[in-house]
């Protein structure tokens, strides 16, 4: 994508149009921060044309980091993406990234950039990659990764609706960019932070709140210092597709109400009379429910004393030294987090009704 805007440009995460100019740069760059979200940007910079002078194209450097590229991929991995994904880099550069997918065993791996020698290069190295525009491509991937491009890009929500577009219902973005909150902790070259190409100025809240506009749910981030020719801060963050938080709920309830059902029919067969053991959300849950009605619990025990005398069902809890429920009466261990625990108590306590544990063969 062209850096064509060279005036007044609005805020590149919330468009907001009024800003504080906090300096000029020797290039006569403002440096803005924006009046609405606090984003720090350039505008009145200079235009890049990316397939041709930019500063990275079939820069040599990139060649040299391939411990960098080796920590993007443990951030990948970190986040559980399968090995299967189909992967596209964005702004491939050279291909260090994408060689050190595939090193890692990532079998479908494809680069994009917008610079003929880049891809050239890409090719050279036998790695697949083409010339394109993500903002003209269609295609649906199970990994994009964008690794240090969005600091360059003028508009940046279009942009990031762009890569969303191309993203599996199910797929990830990993997106890296330097830690602009930590740029005096590396001032190697006077222009490292401040230069015609890096336009944006992220820290991670913009960054995530940047992604959040673009609809993008936060699955994890990061901070860690690149290894290399520089070195330098650097933020990730790894997004999905809004709605994966919708989808993963679905999965939790249809788990949770096939679990239930188990349970429901687990304690239907149940005699007219029971003993619990635990008596706090699990146990209200299976009254409120009728999977263990009320009238039915004739003895109660937990070892909270909070719960000691209160009335549970047809009786009063008890602490669990007082609890002896006659040997024909099925004791009901209603504390899954503590089924195991309470097993040993009632087998120290020589107990001899039978075990009922939710869910789980007797």
């Amino acid at each position: 994508m062209r850096n064509d805007e060279s005036n007044n440009r609005d805020c590149p995460v919330c468009q907001c149009v009024f800003r504080e100019v906090i300096c000029k740069t020797p290039i006569d760059q403002s440096i803005n921060c924006c009046s609405e979200c606090g984003m720090v940007y350039a505008s009145n910079t200079p235009p890049v044309d990316y397939a041709s002078d930019s500063i990275y194209t079939c820069n040599s450097t990139y060649d040299d980091q391939p411990q960098h590229y080796r920590q993007i991929v443990s951030n990948i991995l970190s986040c559980g993406v399968p090995m299967r994904s189909k992967v596209l880099d964005v702004g491939c550069a050279t291909g260090g990234l994408m060689q050190a997918m595939i090193a890692a065993s990532f079998k479908n791996v494809y680069g994009i950039s917008l610079s003929q020698g880049e891809v050239d290069i890409c090719q050279r190295k036998g790695l697949k990659a083409a010339v394109c525009d993500i903002t003209q491509r269609k295609g649906k991937n199970d990994l994009i990764t964008l690794s240090h491009v969005l600091e360059h890009v003028p508009d940046v929500k279009p942009f990031l609706d762009a890569l969303h577009a191309n993203l599996a219902e199910d797929g990830y973005l990993y997106i890296e960019v330097p830690d602009a909150s930590k740029y005096l902790n590396y001032c190697t070259s006077i222009a490292q932070g401040f230069n015609r190409e890096h336009i944006n100025h992220f820290d991670m809240s913009h960054l995530l709140f940047a992604c959040l506009q673009a609809k993008l749910d936060v699955h994890s981030f990061g901070w860690y210092r690149t290894e290399g020719t520089a070195n330098y801060d650097v933020i990730w963050a790894m997004l999905r597709s809004s709605g994966s938080l919708k989808t993963a709920i679905n999965d939790y309830a249809s788990s949770l109400f096939t679990k239930m059902n188990i349970i429901r029919e687990q304690l239907s067969v149940l005699p007219s009379q029971v003993a619990v053991w635990g008596c706090g959300e699990t146990t209200h849950l299976l009254m409120a429910s009728m999977y263990l009605p009320g009238d039915k619990i004739r003895y109660a025990t937990d070892t909270n004393p909070v719960f000691h005398g209160k009335k549970l069902g047809g009786c009063t809890i008890v602490a669990p030294e007082q609890f002896n429920p006659p040997p024909d009466i099925p004791i009901v261990v209603c504390s899954q987090l503590s089924q195991d625990a309470i097993i040993e108590c009632i087998k120290r306590m020589n107990l001899k009704n039978r075990v009922v544990t939710l869910g789980d063969e007797e």
